[in-house]
Parts: C-alpha cells; structure tokens; sequence
C-alpha cells in the first residue's frame, strides 16, 4: 500500500504479484487494480478480473465491489447486471463502515436496471456463496 500511495506501481506490482500468488486476498485485489488501470502493469481489464475474482471468491469485500463494477461495466468479463448486483450485494454486507455507503450506492444503481426477476437472482447467488480456499496466480 505504501508503495502503491508513493505512485511506485511497478515495485508495488512485483511485491504485490508474490502475495496475490501466496493466496492474500486484499494483495489480489490490490493487484486487480493495477492491471485495471494499468499501473505499473499493462492495461489488461481479463486479468483485473481474474484478480477481483480471486479476491472475491476468498470473502475480500473491496475485491466483489471491484469485480461488480467490472460485470456492470462488461470489462475484461461479459456484461452482467446479475452478477454484478451479487458481487455488490455481498461487497455491500461485508464492509465497514466508510466503503459500505458507496458500495451500496453502486449496488443500488446497479439494481435501478434491473428487472425483479434479476435483482432475486442475484439475491439468492449472493446466499448461496461462500468464501474458497486461495487461489495462485494465473
């Protein structure tokens, strides 16, 4: 994080590569965002995704907000309003307190476009998953 808020993304990347590989879940997400905005990393929205999905799949809440914003948007992943809203559902339920008001912010706009069927879809995805084992790197 350090290196990452002094903007020295590519030793942030390297440091952050060896732990997102060990299984660290928030360094996955951490790592997604890199390759999402291409710092320190090539731009590569497929693996930003795979990394979000990593994190999320462990129970990394900042990981499902990051990857429901990629399936809302249809970067790096096929556009998916239900899969996004369950990502965002289970972001919203497991922050704290400062990033939950605007993960529930997105999930609710991303609920404004859907249609009731959807929205319990992605309810009844989001009670049904549970946190995996970690995942090594790509």
């Amino acid at each position: 994080m350090a290196l990452y808020a002094k903007g020295d993304y590519m030793a942030a990347a390297r440091l952050l590569t060896r732990l997102a590989e060990a299984g660290d879940a928030r360094a996955q997400a951490m790592l997604g965002l890199l390759y999402e905005y291409g710092h320190g990393v090539p731009q590569d929205f497929a693996v930003a995704a795979w990394w979000y999905g990593c994190a999320a799949e462990r129970g990394d809440a900042n990981g499902q907000y990051l990857l429901g914003r990629l399936y809302d948007k249809g970067r790096g992943v096929p556009q998916d309003v239900v899969l996004a809203q369950k990502w965002l559902i289970l972001a919203a339920a497991r922050s704290g307190r400062p990033e939950r008001e605007t993960y529930v912010r997105i999930r609710d706009a991303v609920a404004s476009k859907m249609s009731r069927a959807q929205i319990t879809l992605a309810q009844q995805l989001a009670l049904q998953w549970a946190p995996s084992a970690p995942t090594a790197g790509p």
